[in-house]
């Protein structure tokens, strides 16, 4: 990218490329937050129940991007083959 880069040859490229770049901001930002909720349910089985009753309650707003996230991580939280580890408990109690 930065070699790419080097390869603006003045402000109004670099400005083009900027603003089409915070087209796709948001659904980058919706991607961090889909899996920080999902990693943080596959600690242990205390902070999966957790998130899944967050991700229920994201699934109620009002945006298609939350709804998203929500049944992302709902769907692989609540599925047969998740993987949850165990960390101790006791540091989240």
């Amino acid at each position: 990218m930065e070699k790419w880069m080097r390869t603006f040859e003045n402000w109004e490229i670099c400005d083009s490329f900027c603003i089409r770049l915070f087209k796709y901001l948001d659904f980058a930002i919706s991607r961090i937050q889909e899996w920080a909720l999902r990693n943080i349910g596959k600690r242990n089985q205390d902070l999966k129940n957790r998130v899944i009753e967050v991700a229920n309650e994201i699934l109620k707003m009002d945006t298609p991007s939350a709804r998203w996230i929500a049944k992302d991580d709902l769907r692989e939280l609540q599925g047969e083959n998740v993987n949850v580890s165990d960390y101790p408990r006791s540091i989240y109690r």
